[in-house]
């Protein structure tokens, strides 16, 4: 099976859903390229249908539309379409003939066309329209926000997603590999073979069922040893042979509340983090560079798993976590039978569960990455109403069916009952509901019994909130193994000691890794004698609570988590005068509103406070060379030494020791006025293939190189050579004007930016200017060649039937081959109407084409031929 990239050259228009034969003479289409999410091109509105569940992004019907030439000479292959991902209620056209409908937003489908594509040009036609809303609790995206794909393979072959491969058993660098391949037709052999990154053939078997490879020299699949592996499949039927590469990682999962998670048969604590599918500012356009910079940036901070909440992620996300070595727990529903919102996928939850377990299962079976199954979120039914115990069976039966090599998990929160045992004078709302308080501790345990058949079916329980609980489970219920599969920020500490000091919890995941759109709020604090600050409204965009901001930049909160996940060294944060003595009112998710940041003009002498993380003995602060004395800052301090002193502009320096030895320093000096602009990319350059990105860091520095985090001007964005301008945009939590993620202007927050560049194919590379004011900053972004292939599936060759009609007619020539084919018609006032309109396009309204002569001729009539 062979695939073909579909991803260039699209077009678009919003539109309402219009008769297909109407289509072509809408006007106003756009270029775009895939992934697309249409949301970032426009500018929020307090109006906005999505609100505050999805931070007030547009939301639109869309029309998609893409041609594409076949070659001839494999007409007669059999072919499929798959889409990853389209945010919307979908409906899909192939030569203008209906071929498929879609409703859910994070799986994938795959479509047969092999008898609707034709030798030539091919032209895919798609509507979607997301504008049902609320019908999710966090931002979904507007579009086709995924890739598209034709696949192309033999009359016999593996089926779409048909070869499945898990580790037999392992033990050291050998390992038996255990595969099967359903297949389209009837097969006369199918053969296997196993191939290291290198191109050497491991090992090989046949056999038209179920086969065992067993091999020697491999490296098992860890997060520091992320290797992997091809599977090559040949299914031979009369006379033709067919091949499919599959890429697998060899590895075993197991878990048990006496051995925890065993990661081939080595035991591990996970160090993991929740995320939303979102990219930022480039809304939820799954651009696979984005994943793999996400990745990497989690990993280089610690993070060794990612709970994918609360739906399906898309392939790039699991290829960037299969390369570079990232542990999921991948997630089907956030809703069962009871909805959380009035359209969410509850509405055809009981028609499509098991469809759409299917395509999560079966798309992913392969990905190493991949630990654990969960089939719900904190759903409504976990205290058994609406049949929910037995759904929770129901739905773990079905993975298993799917899936018997890995645990099968779902999530819980406190229950409603629980709400009305609270503390009195406890807070109210989503708070209280889902806080660490439990009455087991007064021998009044409500949870438990009420959550136990709910998890009973289940081989992990997910504990959202529950971290008092750890202990007291592993006596209650000794067979039962617990995740923390969302833990406060607030609590980073207490979290990662109960799952670090408990065998029966396999890890802890923080509510959240990385801020996300939508559920607008949730890390809010703000000043008030109130035990919770008010409820959010306009401008609010994101959650604000994860550990990196929107645009991939460590928050104080990961810089403690480094702490107490091993990193010694000290990290000076502060908490400005304006906020010392005051009270803070905040959920559980946010942090304290400490910066990296020592500037605060008027305010000498006033207090400061200083706070520093750090594993160490003691802490040294000093201001301006003289020391403000020592404090101790172990895990009995919680990793965090406070120093309250007036606040005197100049250099604040913190050194940590061990056993009265220097262990590290860190420093952060007040800053002047913005001297200079500072940009910085993530990589010097990229790859000319239209699909790769750059990230620059577009930061305010005073003259000394110190960030401004003051200046909150705008900048303006140009970009010059190749290229275009995918986003442009801050991690601002709740900004106020009015300016989509498109660009080409921005104001800062914090005094940066982020400018997101996408390749251009063939160019050489591209030269972004940035300029604040006078200030004007450059960088250039190298684009690396990329050979190019000579395909059978390519992008459709501009003719000049492309061209406009009127563009046409104004050529004598041009006018003169038309006239010989349209005649009359040529003066038709209907015609004069449609002057914008290309010929190519005006014509496939009907149904009809120009034979391939007239298309000739019209060519060398503007040529000047």
């Amino acid at each position: 099976m062979q695939r073909f990239d579909l991803n260039q050259n699209w077009e678009y228009l919003e539109s309402s859903l219009q008769n297909p034969l109407m289509v072509g003479m809408l006007q106003g289409w756009k270029k775009t390229s895939l992934p697309h999410d249409y949301a970032v091109e426009k500018a929020r509105s307090p109006e906005a249908a999505t609100g505050l569940d999805e931070g007030f992004m547009a939301c639109a019907g869309l029309y998609y539309r893409k041609s594409f030439t076949v070659e001839p000479e494999i007409i007669g292959q059999r072919f499929w379409l798959e889409f990853e991902g389209i945010a919307g209620i979908t409906e899909v056209w192939l030569n203008k003939k209906p071929i498929a409908k879609h409703n859910n937003p994070y799986t994938g489908f795959w479509v047969e066309v092999t008898k609707l594509l034709q030798a030539g040009d091919n032209e895919i036609t798609v509507y979607t329209d997301n504008r049902t809303k609320p019908n999710s609790r966090w931002y979904v995206g507007c579009g086709i926000y995924r890739s598209v794909w034709l696949h192309m393979a033999s009359a016999v072959s593996a089926a779409p997603h048909g070869i499945r491969a898990v580790t037999a058993a392992l033990d050291g660098s050998s390992a038996v590999v255990e595969v099967s391949t359903a297949l389209t037709g009837t097969a006369d052999s199918v053969t296997y073979e196993l191939v290291d990154a290198e191109g050497q053939v491991l090992a090989t078997a046949e056999g038209l069922g179920t086969v065992q490879l067993a091999a020697n020299g491999i490296t098992p699949w860890t997060p520091e040893t992320p290797a992997l592996y091809t599977l090559r499949v040949t299914v031979t039927a009369n006379g033709t042979a067919d091949t499919t590469e599959q890429r697998i990682g060899i590895r075993t999962i197991q878990v048990s509340s006496k051995t925890g998670l065993l990661l081939n048969g080595q035991p591990r604590t996970m160090k993991g983090g929740c995320i939303h599918h979102d990219l930022g500012i480039l809304g939820a356009a799954d651009h696979a560079a984005a994943e793999r910079r996400r990745i990497r940036l989690m990993k280089e901070s610690g993070f060794d798993a990612i709970r994918a909440a609360h739906n399906p992620f898309g392939p790039a996300f699991l290829d960037a976590c299969d390369e570079l070595g990232m542990l999921v727990v991948e997630e089907a529903f956030d809703e069962w039978v009871m909805g959380r919102t009035s359209f969410g996928l509850h509405v055809t939850f009981e028609q499509c569960w098991e469809k759409d377990l299917e395509d999560m299962i079966t798309r992913d079976y392969n990905h190493p990455c991949i630990v654990m199954w969960s089939t719900g979120n904190e759903v409504e039914e976990r205290d058994g109403t609406a049949d929910g115990f037995a759904w929770a069976k129901r739905l773990a039966d079905k993975v298993r069916s799917l899936d018997a090599s890995r645990p099968v998990s779902a999530t819980a929160c406190a229950l409603f009952s629980e709400y009305g045992n609270r503390p009195a004078g406890g807070t109210t709302g989503n708070q209280a509901l889902n806080m660490a308080y439990d009455t087991f501790a007064e021998g009044r345990d409500i949870w438990g019994p009420g959550t136990a058949p709910y998890f009973a079916p289940l081989d992990v329980a997910g504990y959202n909130y529950k971290v008092a609980r750890y202990a007291y489970d592993a006596e209650k219920y000794p067979d039962r193994v617990i995740y923390g599969s969302e833990s406060y920020p607030r609590a980073a500490l207490l979290s990662w000691q109960g799952a670090r000091d408990n065998v029966n919890v396999i890890g802890d995941f923080v509510w959240t890794a990385w801020d996300y759109i939508g559920e607008v709020g949730v890390g809010r604090w703000e000043v008030s004698a109130e035990p919770r600050p008010s409820q959010p409204a306009w401008p609010w965009l994101t959650a604000n609570c994860g550990d990196f901001d929107l645009l991939g930049r460590k928050r104080p909160q990961s810089y403690y988590r480094d702490v107490i996940w091993g990193n010694d060294a000290p990290h000076i944060f502060c908490l400005p005068p304006e906020l010392v003595d005051k009270h803070l009112a905040r959920l559980s998710w946010a942090w304290l509103p400490v910066q990296r940041n020592y500037t605060f003009p008027g305010c000498e002498g006033q207090d400061v406070e200083v706070n520093i993380y750090a594993d160490a003995d003691e802490v040294e602060l000093l201001l301006n060379g003289r020391s403000l004395g020592r404090k101790p800052c172990t895990e009995a301090q919680e990793y965090l030494a406070v120093f309250r002193f007036a606040y005197e502009p100049g250099t604040l320096e913190a050194v940590s020791y061990k056993n009265s030895v220097e262990t590290g320093r860190d420093t952060l000096a007040t800053a002047s006025e913005t001297a200079a602009l500072r940009l910085t990319a993530d990589r010097p350059a990229i790859a000319a293939d239209g699909k790769d990105l750059c990230f620059v860091q577009i930061q305010c520095v005073d003259a000394a190189g110190n960030p401004v985090l003051g200046d909150q001007r705008e900048i303006k964005v140009e970009l010059l050579g190749g290229g275009t301008l995918a986003a442009l945009g801050t991690a601002d939590p709740k900004p106020d004007r009015l300016l989509p993620f498109a660009g080409p202007v921005c104001p800062l927050y914090d005094g940066a930016a982020m400018a997101i560049i996408r390749s251009e194919g063939g160019a050489k590379g591209a030269l972004l200017r940035v300029t604040l004011g006078e200030l004007v900053a450059e960088l250039g972004i190298g684009f690396t060649p990329v050979s190019a292939q000579s395909l059978p599936v390519h992008e459709a060759a501009p003719s000049a039937a492309d061209l406009p009609l009127g563009t046409l007619l104004e050529n004598e020539k041009a006018r003169a081959v038309l006239a010989k084919v349209l005649g009359p018609m040529l003066e038709s006032p209907m015609l004069a109407q449609m002057k914008s309109m290309s010929l190519k396009k005006l014509l496939s309204m009907g149904g009809q084409a120009l034979p391939p002569e007239v298309l000739h001729a019209l060519d060398a009539a503007c040529a000047g031929e």
